[in-house]
């Protein structure tokens, strides 16, 4: 980038020539930033403008003076972390970032080339289902998960199983599931009636034993009766 540019001469030294008097003193410029600038910024070969601004010494040889900055591309940093783990445990990721300042650039630029952002992997601690946890990496089916904790499957169903035999029925009860079909409550109702039958059978028969004289006098009162209609008729 071009900061200045002059035309003329500022001393007897600097591109000799013949014309030139080394004892005389010469200090005549004229500037030429403006044309020059917009002749050369951000090119890497250029021919500085002098139009339009006279010749400051006539009949001297002269030359162009010109003081500019060069640029820098910038380049990206180190990686650093910018953001915390997605997960608080297990297999997670986070967000990595590098800033353009190695070197700053100085063509005002704000990016430099290359990727500034990316992704990690991490992982802070183990979860805490930590017998089973590496399986979810594995990519497995449901019937080979099953397969493979089959025995802590087993063993864990019959740490649950409640064993009717040795608890009251009044627990029975409670943790029994109530069974609310039509056919569940018809079957217990027939089941009432085929056990009260023999009971009341059984109540008849003790009741003929127990009362024989109430027994003859009721045939006796039958007999009397079919006895009276014989006659009527």
């Amino acid at each position: 980038m071009v900061s200045d540019a002059s035309y003329g001469r500022t001393n007897s030294f600097e591109c000799p020539h013949g014309s030139i008097d080394p004892s005389k003193t010469y200090d005549r410029t004229v500037s030429i930033t403006t044309g020059t600038k917009d002749n050369c910024d951000l090119k890497q070969s250029c021919l500085p403008s002098r139009s339009d601004v006279g010749d400051p010494y006539p009949g001297v040889y002269k030359y162009v003076n010109v003081t500019y900055e060069c640029l820098i591309s910038g380049g990206l940093g180190c990686w650093q972390t910018a953001g915390h783990c997605s997960h608080s445990c297990g297999n997670s990721i986070r967000l990595k970032v590098r800033e353009c300042n190695n070197p700053v650039p100085t063509n005002d630029e704000s990016f430099c080339d290359g990727k500034n952002t990316t992704l990690e992997w991490c992982n802070l601690r183990e979860c805490p289902v930590y017998k089973w946890g590496y399986l979810k990496d594995l990519n497995l089916t449901l019937a080979e998960l099953k397969e493979i904790m089959k025995d802590e499957l087993i063993e864990l169903k019959g740490n649950l199983t409640v064993d009717n035999k040795n608890i009251s029925s009044a627990i029975r009860r409670r943790i029994s599931a109530r069974d609310d079909r039509p056919s569940a409550a018809s079957f217990g109702y027939f089941g009432l009636v085929m056990l009260a039958k023999p009971i009341v059978l059984m109540v008849c028969l003790d009741y003929n034993h127990l009362c024989p004289e109430c027994i003859k006098r009721r045939i006796a009162k039958i007999l009397k009766k079919v006895s009276s209609s014989s006659e009527t008729t």
